[in-house]
This record gives structure tokens, sequence and C-alpha cells, in this order.
């Protein structure tokens, strides 16, 4: 053979090698965008009332943040108040309809909300509060406050507050949703969801990796106060492209997990075998809150999620924010009962 020729033969190799290679490296991308452009299904809106339209009279702005299903109750807390609200009738003010004060002075800017059926304790999450070690530079931590509500209904003591061993760099961009459960020894632990993408804020928490931490509890002894200690970091699919997280629910009896998103009005919902070893990399289906006529989004609050069937969710809404159009206080401070359509990767569970 010719050097010309087996110049020719080794050139048209490599360029297939490099072609081959590019499609490799782009697949994926492509894989993304289209699940990106996906046409997703909207929630069916069941029933939708302000917080001040279900409250006794006003205590406070109602910036809502996280909310549980408990004996038939809606219980939620508020990022700008130290009080619960208790919700038994969804649709208008009513008797059942009552808050619930805190005993001790506690600082508020509660994020999450969980319940232990163990010791029928509530756990409050922080978000990020400044934690100062010697000689180095400020870090954030968030924080899990027990409390056990008292028998009259109306107030709740503090049991434990304990930091999170896991440092933020940003006071608003920490952890947003609480799950508390047993494992098999009996040991609290939590399911913990990072606002940002990577549990980071600015430009690196848009990455497009939401992260579940696993965190186990620790008890004071004589040379330390009780804490949380971080044990797994686990990422949430890539297709969902989120830009934020604001809360976390697990149903162990309806076997479901969902997560939503301030920012893109949405919702993750999935099936789970094993609430104590959740698989948060799994399939699962992405559903928007209803729009606009022009594909706008005016629920652009949403902060808590609950489960009050297989296929129907409770939903509650922080305030708008200044910078957000006015379309968006039409749907904040509000308690909204969704609906979840039927889709392939979810419906063998609906009940």
């Amino acid at each position: 053979m010719s050097t010309g020729k087996v110049i020719f033969v080794i050139t048209l190799l490599l360029t297939t090698i490099g072609l081959c290679s590019i499609l490799v490296f782009l697949k994926p991308i492509v894989l993304e965008k289209e699940l990106k452009r996906e046409n997703r299904q909207t929630l069916k809106l069941l029933e939708e009332t302000k917080l001040t339209d279900l409250l006794p009279k006003q205590e406070s702005l109602y910036e809502a943040s996280g909310v549980i299903f408990l004996n038939s109750s809606l219980y939620i807390v508020f990022d700008s108040d130290t009080f619960l609200a208790k919700i038994t009738n969804f649709t208008h003010k009513s008797p059942d309809n009552s808050y619930i004060f805190s005993r001790e002075s506690v600082e508020s800017e509660f994020e999450g909300l969980s319940y232990d059926s163990v010791s029928g304790n509530l756990f409050l999450l922080q978000e990020a509060l400044r934690h100062q070690e010697a000689n180095r530079k400020p870090r954030y931590k968030a924080k899990i406050i027990e409390i056990s509500i008292d028998s009259d209904q109306k107030s709740y003591t503090l049991v434990e507050s304990c930091r999170v061993e896991y440092n933020f760099k940003t006071k608003n961009k920490g952890l947003e949703g609480i799950q508390i459960f047993r494992g098999e020894d009996g040991v609290k632990t939590a399911y913990l969801i990072c606002e940002g993408n990577d549990c980071e804020g600015g430009k690196a928490g848009k990455k497009g990796r939401g992260m579940v931490l696993t965190a186990i509890y620790k008890a004071a002894t004589d040379q330390s106060n009780c804490f949380w200690e971080v044990t797994k970091k686990s990422e949430l699919p890539r297709y969902l492209h989120f830009e934020d997280y604001s809360d976390l629910s697990i149903s162990r009896e309806f076997k479901r997990a969902a997560v939503i998103s301030q920012q893109d009005s949405g919702v993750w919902i999935a099936n789970i075998e094993n609430v104590k070893d959740v698989d948060w990399s799994q399939n699962g289906a992405v559903f928007d809150f209803p729009r606009s006529k022009k594909n706008k989004i005016f629920y652009c609050n949403v902060e808590g999620v609950a489960f009050l069937k297989a296929n129907i969710i409770a939903v509650v809404s922080d305030k708008a924010k200044k910078k957000q159009p006015n379309k968006c206080t039409q749907k904040d401070r509000m308690l909204h009962i969704f609906e979840i359509p039927e889709h392939r990767n979810i419906r063998e569970l609906r009940l």
C-alpha cells in the first residue's frame, strides 16, 4: 500500500473515532434537553383558600414554609413566626382551625416540618444560621428543633435544638425540607433537601443537581452538644432541571415521595419501596402547577407539600416577593389542594 493510501486510511480512522467520541459526549446533553422540552402534565386544582380566610384572626403575614398532614389536620409552619397553624377545615374559618404557640423564646425562620411517630413529637427545620468557629471563616449551619405539642393543642414545648453538621456558604441557601424516620436500630434519621443545586448558592447552585442529605441524630454528651451527622448526600434525577427545591415529603402509607420547586413551579412525584433507604435517583414524573393561558407561572411561591392521598397533595405558599409580578400575589399565602394526574411512571400506586 502506498504512503498516500496509508495516510488516507489513518486519517479516516481518526476522523471516525473523533466523530464517535463527540456523539458519545453529546448524547446525554441531547437527552437532557429532550427531557427538558417534554410536555409535562399539569396538576388539577381541587380547591384553594387564603390562610387569612381559614384562621381565626390575622396573627402575621402568613409566610408559610412547610406543612404536614397528621390526624386529619394540616400543621403549617412559617418562616416569619414561631407559632404553628393547625387547620382541620380546609375551606373556611372554623373553631377547629387554630394556632399553637411556643412556650419558650424560639428563633423563627422555620423552613420545614416533620413528625416522628415513635415519640409523637414534631421537628422544625431552620434553614441556615451563622456559625462562627475560632480562627475560621463564618459558616452557616441548619438547625433541627424538636418540639412537643401540649395536650391542649394550644402551645408547644421545646425538647431539644441541634445543629446539622453541614456547612453552607450563605444564610439564604441552606436546607428547605425535612422528613424524619427511624432506622432499624431506632435511631432518629432525617432526609434534608438543599435549596440550591449541589447544596450551593449563586451560579454554582444552578447546575441541575438537586441534593438530599441523610443525617443521623447524635445525642448530647458531657463533651459535646447534640447534633445531626450527615452520612450521605444523594442526587435527585438530572432530568428535573429545577432551579431550586423548596420542600420534600414522603408518605409511608402511600409509598410516595414528592419534591417541589418554587422557581420552576413544579413537583416531582416518585414511587418508593423503602422509606428508610430511598433511591432518590429513580424514575418518577414531573408535574407543573397550573399556568396562565400564555403559559406563565403564577404559582410563584410554593413552599410546602404533604400527601393527603396517594394522588392528592396539599401545598402551602409563601408571601410573594416585591420583585415578582402582581399575578404572583393572587396565589401567595394560601392553602392549595391538587390532584395528581395519572402517569405511566407512578399510576400503579394510585389509590
